[in-house]
């Protein structure tokens, strides 16, 4: 492209968009940093290299555009259109996505560091092999997507849905609060460890339907968590603290409690068949009713329930078999 038409875009949208609509747009390697583009049509644009270091994209559409190996660092995109985006193989830096749609992009192999992603929609994207550190989701969705063998380091992800995505094999470590939903997720050989989830009367975290077999839990804080329906057979929960905790209905047979604090935990209808509860501290309530305990391991668990329900149990009428 030339100096001129590189000038028309950051000085004329209007006249850009008349002249370009329809048209190839190759703006690969070109130096966009620090520009403000408002309004701008760059559906299918070719932007691969282009250093768009503290570029601001406030209502653009770049609907196909293709970002891999650009420069993203303090990069803006407000109210913007991102679907079918690839950025792949590339290291973004400070990216900001705030109301905007990502939805069916590729970002695979990508490194994201301190990415801010606020009340936009990444639902139907791959994100396989990619890494995203400091990384804030709020209120935006990333649904359907294939997050499989990424990492996720010191992230916060705030009341954002991950319903139906797939994060097997994957890394999860940070803050997970109020109604994010992992619901249906598949989350298979996952390591959530170390993880703070934090939720409150209406609006907590949900594993609902997820499947998360030989998944890790360890060292996490659980406090208002729903997981409710779950297939997470084998799961390590070593040295987690679980209060307020809904675990009903589900099968968490072979899974490890090993050294856990339980407080106040639903845990009826669910098959806890090989389940170890070894060195466990039971407190609060423990509502059992309809569980399946068989050759469940209790030894070394210490007993301050206060309420218990064991009805429709191997051990109703007995107690656990704890101290």
């Amino acid at each position: 492209m030339k100096n001129t038409e590189l000038k028309q875009l950051t000085k004329n949208v209007e006249k850009f968009n008349e002249v370009y609509e329809g048209k190839t747009i190759n703006l690969a390697n070109v130096d966009l940093s620090g520009k403000k583009i408002n309004g701008a049509i760059l559906v299918g644009a070719d932007l691969k290299g282009a250093d768009l270091t503290s570029t601001q994209f406030i209502k653009c559409d770049l609907t196909g555009a293709d970002l891999s190996g650009a420069i993203l660092d303090n990069t803006l995109f407000k109210t913007t259109t991102l679907e079918k985006t690839i950025i792949r193989d590339s290291k973004l830096n400070k990216v900001r996505i705030h109301h905007s749609q990502m939805e069916y992009s590729d970002l695979q192999d990508s490194s994201f560091d301190e990415l801010d992603v606020y009340k936009s929609e990444l639902s139907s994207s791959n994100m396989d092999n990619t890494v995203f550190r400091k990384t804030a989701f709020y209120k935006s969705e990333v649904q359907n997507c294939k997050i499989r063998n990424s990492e996720m380091v010191n992230v916060i992800i705030n009341d954002t849905n991950f319903i139906d995505s797939d994060l097997s094999g994957s890394k999860v470590q940070g803050e997970i609060m109020e109604s994010s939903h992992f619901g249906s997720c598949v989350l298979i050989g996952s390591d959530f460890s170390n993880c703070i989830f934090r939720g409150r009367l209406w609006s907590a975290p949900n594993f609902r339907d997820a499947i998360a077999k030989n998944a890790k839990f360890r060292h996490c804080k659980f406090d208002f968590v729903v997981m409710m329906h779950v297939d997470f057979e084998n799961v390590d929960f070593r040295d987690s603290y679980l209060k307020l905790v809904e675990i009903s209905s589900g099968d968490l047979s072979g899974s490890n409690f090993s050294k856990c604090s339980i407080v106040d935990v639903n845990i009826c209808k669910t098959n806890l068949e090989n389940a170890d509860f070894s060195d466990v501290t039971f407190e609060g309530f423990f509502i059992a009713d309809g569980a399946i305990f068989k050759n469940t391991n209790f030894t070394g668990a210490t007993n301050k329930i206060e309420e218990l329900d064991l009805l429709n149990t191997v051990y109703e009428g007995q107690g656990l078999p704890i101290k």
